[in-house]
């Protein structure tokens, strides 16, 4: 893999493929402890995200290679910057704030280079290790009905997420607006292209007998017009006992805690033993390395 950029850089194909190597590599870490050996990492964030580039430094070790953290200059330009670690590294890890600036990179360096945030548009490793968590949670990522749960104005996990979900047959979304307002232009465009169906909702008790999956990005009070608004609604997207009582019995919950920060952790609604099985399952950034 010369670059990992954007999540729809893959087809179809290629996606289905990705996440079968998820799967094995969860299955069979074992086989990858020597991938990198004798290869170096370099992570390059301009905004530090420390938990993101723990997650590739510590699959860069598991797999026995090196990592180096490269400061960027003040007033360096991307390309010497990528020059630079491109002649004494062996992948680049990009974290930048500039729409565009990962696959700018990629023109430039002589070795891979993965987008690990791009502007707050694309944030295409987590959006794999979501999507390959719908397959490792439901055993397959077509015919369900899915809801997405947050602020949609600007949201680059659930645009990424519904990219991936969009091209298997038989997906139906539903949006459930924590703040009232409606699903953006680029949500729409994307299902139009597949005439995928859709329904936005202003609660979640009305969708939630219908699901299969779930979906819960974070929500900050700063999403709506005023505090008052916030405390008013917050219990139309609260999925508390009473809730439960009404989801099907092997609804799959992934909950973001904190979007860009933190790994996802998938809840399986088991109603004959009345619990919540919990766990996390951040993409092993392995797949990105080999």
């Amino acid at each position: 893999m010369k670059r990992f950029i954007d999540i729809t850089d893959f087809t179809r194909e290629e996606l289905r493929e990705a996440i079968n190597l998820v799967t094995f590599i969860k299955d069979n870490q074992h086989i990858y402890a020597k991938e990198m050996t004798n290869r170096t990492l370099i992570t390059a964030f301009y905004e530090e995200d420390r938990n993101a580039k723990m997650a590739f430094t510590t699959a860069a070790t598991r797999m026995g290679g090196s990592h180096f953290d490269f400061k960027f200059k003040e007033g360096e330009s991307l390309k010497d910057a990528v020059m630079t670690m491109s002649s004494c590294g062996d992948v680049i890890v990009l974290n930048h704030p500039k729409k565009g600036a990962a696959r700018a990179a990629s023109l430039y360096a002589t070795i891979p280079v993965i987008n690990a945030g791009d502007g707050k548009r694309a944030y295409p490793v987590k959006t794999l290790s979501d999507i390959s968590s719908v397959w490792i949670e439901k055993n397959h990522v077509s015919n369900m009905k899915i809801g997405f749960v947050g602020d949609f104005s600007n949201n680059a996990l659930v645009r990424g997420l519904l990219q991936c979900l969009n091209i298997y047959k038989g997906n139906q979304f539903y949006f459930i607006s924590v703040n009232g307002k409606p699903i953006t232009d680029d949500f729409i465009s994307i299902m139009d292209r597949r005439e995928k169906p859709f329904v936005v909702y202003d609660n979640l008790a009305e969708p939630l007998p219908e699901l299969d999956v779930i979906y819960f990005t974070e929500v900050k009070k700063d999403y709506f017009d005023s505090v008052i608004q916030y405390e008013a609604r917050k219990h139309c997207f609260t999925l508390d006992e009473r809730l439960l009582l009404i989801a099907k019995p092997e609804l799959a919950i992934f909950i973001n805690s904190h979007e860009e920060k933190k790994s996802t952790k998938v809840l399986i609604l088991t109603k004959e033993r009345n619990t919540l099985k919990c766990s996390n399952t951040m993409l092993m950034p392995q797949l990105q390395l080999l």
